[in-house]
């Protein structure tokens, strides 16, 4: 179960912090109609990402079977175009045309809530460290002011709770580069007690 932790505490705080991400933007897009699918994708986004970086093998088949989908999606069932539909249609967005987007609200909102899940959990690697987050965190809070979206503000919380987590995290050695290296060669030596009996304890009294 220790082992597990580690694992189970980095895909709680990748679903927060992208789940910080993902609202505020939806929410400025327009697109909170979307938000429970995209929920639910974000969870089993972080479940899948979680049991591949448990287990070699489990990685090495869901990017195989991630690869494959994606090739299929995009070059058989129309996905490119879709892609494409949904770039259009948030550009159309940004730039005060109203009526483009939600005829690609799904599509839309499933690229982005992708995006911000894969982004999240680099984010959230070990060697990624506290501030890069912070940036992310804090561009889409200056985006969403600058924009007069403050009311969306609100949906960043789960973001704040995530980057709190993981200071708290690295703070005790969940998320320390080099950790796993250090469980592997048995963790770090505990202290160790003497007692009266003990040859190295009379050498220590006697030093003394």
């Amino acid at each position: 179960m220790e082992k597990v932790k580690p694992f189970l505490s980095r895909a709680l705080v990748a679903f927060l912090f992208a789940l910080g991400l993902a609202l505020p933007v939806l929410g400025a897009l327009n697109l909170m109609g979307a938000a429970l699918p995209c929920v639910a994708l974000l969870i089993g986004l972080c479940a899948v990402l979680t049991a591949a970086s448990m287990n070699r093998k489990v990685g090495l088949a869901a990017l195989i079977a991630s690869v494959a989908g994606l090739a299929i999606y995009l070059l058989a069932l129309g996905g490119i175009q879709t892609v494409r539909e949904a770039i259009i249609g948030v550009i159309l967005q940004l730039s005060g045309v109203q009526g483009a987007l939600p005829m690609v609200a799904g599509p839309c909102a499933i690229l982005l809530t992708l995006i911000f899940g894969l982004l999240c959990w680099a984010l959230t690697s070990p060697g990624a460290g506290f501030y890069p987050g912070l940036a992310v965190l804090l561009l889409v809070m200056m985006i969403l002011w600058l924009t007069s979206r403050t009311n969306l503000l609100l949906y960043t919380l789960p973001g704040l709770a995530a980057l709190r987590l993981q200071r708290a995290a690295a703070a005790v050695g969940a998320v320390v580069p080099g950790w796993a290296a250090i469980e592997e060669l048995g963790g770090v030596a505990p202290e160790r007690e003497f007692d009266n009996d003990d040859p190295d304890y009379a050498a220590l009294q006697g030093m003394e």
